[in-house]
């Protein structure tokens, strides 16, 4: 049989809502006529393009338009921002029933509502259990159907919810639907280690032999952590310290199975057999262009754990990991890193003791910043130069990507950001391998640039030697990034490494470049106000002024103004006059370029030399600038890496501390006094060069004294 479809009569209906996307491009309809539809892009205002009727019929035909109903109203980006247009789809079965069950209970709580039997309190909730489960058990029949076991199968019914759970429920459906009944339970529980740091680093020591061109069994590398243990513990055991867990046979398999799978085929197998077995095969994501798509996550890590699987715990005192936090049975470290899906190139990598959005935002401003002076800090061979605007940001849905502040800077710079509740365990996976690679191919090349030399400590005092701090840290993440990990093979590339694909798509497409310093300035900057007076407007000290802040104090009353200030480049301020932002630079030249911590530095040490001296010449700080720049380089790479969260709080605390009574600028000439006995010489302005050379005068004849005398005489 022969079937043909008459496209020119089909005709397709658009809301001026709706989002229509044609052969994945996003377009919104403008306007329709016999003729057909004028849509333009959503991210362009000025482009329209005329569709015929015809030609949407053949396009819908052949399924290359899908149709988001709504898309651009207020409660539909409102949904999205809350996550709420997450897929339950994506859910496992267990937590599709988990889900549905909470919808049942939240179903049955509206219907005895309506009735008016029940209100949103806790002893409404209790008393009406009874009645709210038979209703509950109800619905979960209909859902099921006549071909389930049991009226409850694959709920939970059994423990029925308290009533502030209840409660929570029904606020969360009400605000996002069904995704906001679904929970975070999956990532609840310990998964830390039980063996101790000390342990699992002789335990890895040993696992890491299965990676050898000899290829032993796993057997084999079972005997020879058993052999170890029985060496350390007979050595603990004669200094009468306590022994170490012998870890099992599935501890040990566990641990030898946990490395990477790629570096595991190719130091056994050899390169060739790797690249065959780990070569692409689907097709995937479909991505061509460096910063398509970045992926970003924050995970938790216990850096005791992972530096004694590193192998690194061994390189620190017991000084050392109390002074660092080392000394904990559990320390966790949030990390949160950035990477291009496209090229797998690290973009950013971010340590905050706990999760915050701060952390987030400042990953997003490191994508956008050429990170070169961080591989310099540490003398790499290679640059850290991957950056540039990405297309689309894909995160999890952890509070920090969730926050405000995070969307709304995502939103400045237009960048989409998309929300998963499965998370992006890829990219997890990933980072999570590092201190395990550090291990493999950073300790041997770092072993004379920053672990050697270690002075023993006799009876000298810690701070008297050289020791390892949080810049040794920042200083191998950095080093492994720039030499190690984006110079390595990459299975996901077909063997390439992720810098050569950087430099080839780079040189084919092109990456859009980051805002400028002011627009980084007005989207990443600290909010805060000042009260403008006629020397301009002071911030940690800092003193910036311009005409436009002198027109302002002249003409106007309210001087209170709003101003957006950047703790990485503080040389210049922000300030909202009326509806306008002016540039304001600071009256020091010095501070272009300079980071608010390094100020601080400049100034307890200025202050340190002179407490009691309330003016400091702009020279005396140029000088303590750069002697601290030159102290501070090794510092530079964890200064990009910490989060240095510059609160409110914080910024007002640091003002009241330091800045009270502190000024700067150059020194003022001494003024003649008149009066009293003798002249003030300004001896610091007036060198012997300068003065002339004068030749005695003849003596002059003493006129004769007069019999009167006055006062002055």
């Amino acid at each position: 049989m022969n079937i043909q479809f008459d496209t020119k009569r089909h005709h397709y209906a658009f809301g001026f809502y709706d989002r229509v996307m044609i052969d994945n491009q996003a377009w919104r309809p403008v306007s329709s006529n016999e003729v057909g539809w004028v849509m333009r892009r959503p991210e362009e205002g000025g482009i329209a393009v005329q569709f015929t009727h015809a030609e949407l019929s053949q396009l819908g035909a052949s399924g290359r338009i899908q149709t988001e109903r709504n898309y651009f109203t207020a409660k539909s980006a409102q949904r999205r921002s809350d996550e709420t247009d997450t897929l339950i789809s994506l859910l496992t079965d267990k937590q599709q029933d988990d889900v549905f069950a909470r919808e049942i209970w939240v179903k049955s709580f509206f219907e005895l509502e309506r009735k008016r039997k029940i209100c949103r309190t806790d002893l409404s909730i209790e008393t009406n259990m009874g009645e709210l489960r038979g209703i509950a058990l109800d619905h979960a029949e209909h859902l099921k159907g006549p071909s389930a076991s049991h009226a409850s199968a694959g709920f939970q019914f059994r423990k029925r919810p308290s009533s502030r759970t209840l409660r929570k429920w029904l606020k969360a459906y009400e605000a996002e639907g069904l995704a906001g009944l679904v929970d975070r339970a999956r990532f609840r529980g310990n998964r830390s280690s039980s063996l101790c740091p000390s342990a699992i680093g002789l335990m890895m020591s040993e696992a890491r032999g299965y990676m050898h061109p000899d290829r032993p069994t796993i057997q084999v590398i079972v005997e020879r952590v058993q052999g170890a243990f029985e060496k350390k513990n007979a050595e603990l055991a004669a200094q009468g310290l306590p022994v170490l867990v012998t870890p099992s046979r599935e501890t040990v398999r566990r641990a030898i199975r946990g490395l990477d799978p790629y570096h595991v085929e190719l130091r056994r197998m050899g390169a060739a057999a790797a690249r065959k077995k780990f070569a692409p095969v689907g097709k995937g994501l479909s991505l061509s262009r460096p910063l398509q798509r970045v992926e970003m996550d924050e995970w938790n890590i216990d850096i005791i754990v992972k530096l004694a699987e590193a192998g690194l715990l061994d390189w620190f005192t017991s000084d050392e990991r109390m002074a660092l936090g080392l000394d904990r049975e559990s320390f966790r470290w949030t990390v949160t890193g950035a990477m291009c899906a496209t090229t797998r190139c690290i973009l950013a990598l971010v340590m905050t003791p706990s999760a915050k959005a701060s952390a987030a935002i400042q990953a997003v401003k490191m994508v956008l910043s050429d990170k070169g002076a961080l591989s310099t800090a540490v003398k790499a061979h290679g640059q850290w130069y991957m950056h540039g605007l990405p297309e689309e940001f894909v995160t999890d849905c952890g509070p920090a990507f969730r926050s405000q502040e995070f969307q709304t800077v995502c939103a400045d710079l237009g960048v989409s950001a998309t929300r998963a509740v499965a998370g992006v365990p890829e990219l997890r996976g990933r980072v999570e391998r590092l201190f395990r690679t550090m291990s493999i191919n950073l300790l041997p090349e770092l072993a004379g640039r920053t672990f050697s030399g270690i002075a023993e400590k006799g009876d000298s005092n810690p701070s008297d030697r050289a020791c390892l701090t949080v810049n040794d840290l920042a200083f191998v993440l950095v080093r492994w990034v720039v030499d190690i990990y984006h110079n390595t093979e990459h299975e996901g590339l077909g063997g390439e490494t992720p810098a050569q694909c950087w430099e080839r798509l780079t040189a084919q497409f092109g990456v859009t470049p980051p805002p400028d310093t002011r627009t980084s300035r007005l989207i990443f900057g600290q909010k805060i106000r000042r009260t403008l007076d006629k020397s301009g407007i002071r911030v940690l000290g800092a003193q910036y002024h311009s005409p436009g802040l002198a027109a302002h104090f002249m003409s106007r009353r309210n001087r209170e103004l709003e101003i957006r200030w950047l703790p990485s480049d503080i040389g210049a301020i922000e300030v909202r006059i009326d509806h306008d932002w002016i540039t304001v630079p600071a009256v020091l030249e010095d501070l272009h370029g300079l980071s608010a911590q390094l100020w601080m530095s400049a100034v307890r040490e200025v202050r340190a030399t002179d407490p009691d001296r309330k003016r400091h010449d702009d020279a005396v700080i140029r000088a303590a600038l750069r002697d601290i720049r030159g102290r501070s380089e090794d510092a530079q790479a964890a200064n990009g890496l910490i989060v240095d969260d510059w609160s409110d709080d914080r910024l007002r605390r640091e003002e009241q501390k330091l800045m009270i009574g502190f000024d700067v600028g150059p020194n003022k000439p001494s003024a003649p006094r008149n009066g009293g006995i003798g002249r003030s010489i300004d001896t610091a302005a007036v060198s012997d060069e300068s003065i002339p050379v004068q030749k005695p005068s003849a003596p002059t004849a003493k006129p004769a004294r007069s019999g009167k005398f006055k006062l002055e005489d």
